[in-house]
């Protein structure tokens, strides 16, 4: 006679299937949000690398040596010269680190 405390030897689960690739549309959006989330991190990241680097990159404007820091940033610099809030808070960024 059994009881409710004798356990039944239980066979193992299968692992989980794995999910079909998305198709068509699904798949598109997933793959533009995934290049619109690593562009986002590389855009925060070059913005936030401008902090520690900002006394090379000033010395290589004023004296025009390493011209490939010079073109790195840039881009950045016309932001801020189009932008008073970003340049206002760059600057208070760079700040930060001197």
């Amino acid at each position: 006679m059994s009881t409710p405390d004798d356990k039944q030897p239980s066979l193992p689960t299968p692992p989980p299937r794995p999910k079909p690739p998305k198709k068509g549309l699904a798949a598109a959006y997933d793959f533009l949000m995934q290049s619109y989330c690593w562009f986002a991190i590389f855009f925060l990241l070059y913005v936030l690398s401008a902090g520690p680097l900002f006394a090379p990159w000033q010395r290589a404007v004023e004296t025009g040596t390493n011209p490939l820091l010079q073109i790195f940033y840039m881009p950045l610099s016309a932001m801020c010269e189009q932008s008073d809030t970003l340049k206002t808070v760059l600057d208070w960024y760079v700040g930060l680190w001197s």
